[in-house]
């Protein structure tokens, strides 16, 4: 259901795969024993190009947590978590 409107009428859209860094954090502790070798997990907030206010959290990857700024250029980076399964996060976009 929209958030906004009450609108139970939601469908997939494509998106570009393309945003900017809305704001991001840093975790040196695993939450989970799962994490631990993910360290440090660098969890960010993507505004998607497609729409202002749009915004997706995910993993940061390819990056370090030093390198980043508010407005970052970035782009979709899938990561294979399973023989079947790979999971979006975002990188900096590559020039």
């Amino acid at each position: 259901m929209c958030p906004i409107c009450g609108s139970p009428e939601l469908e997939f859209e494509p998106v570009s795969g393309r945003g900017t860094l809305y704001s991001w954090t840093v975790i040196h502790d695993p939450p989970a024993p799962g994490f631990a070798n993910m360290l440090p997990l660098i969890v960010g907030l993507v505004e998607l190009e497609e729409q202002e206010k749009l915004v997706f959290a995910c993993n940061l990857v390819g990056t370090d947590p030093g390198s980043l700024r508010i407005g970052l250029p970035l782009e979709v980076a899938f990561t294979d978590v399973a023989s079947d399964i790979s999971l979006p996060g975002f990188r900096p976009a590559r020039s």
